[in-house]
């Protein structure tokens, strides 16, 4: 599984990167996050997920 959450939070890293995450779009996230993870996700954890993708 740690290769899928690290893929997982690569791609969402180049969403917003992008710019293809947007509006709405973050909610949305927060509820794949949610259902992919299995657990509470609150924005600090999130920005935390994206922030040690930065560990290529």
């Amino acid at each position: 599984m740690k290769l899928n959450a690290r893929r997982y939070i690569d791609q969402v890293d180049d969403l917003l990167w992008t710019g293809r995450l947007q509006g709405n779009a973050i909610w949305d996230l927060y509820q794949l996050v949610h259902a992919y993870l299995g657990v509470k996700v609150t924005g600090e954890a999130l920005q935390e997920a994206i922030d040690l993708s930065d560990w290529h």
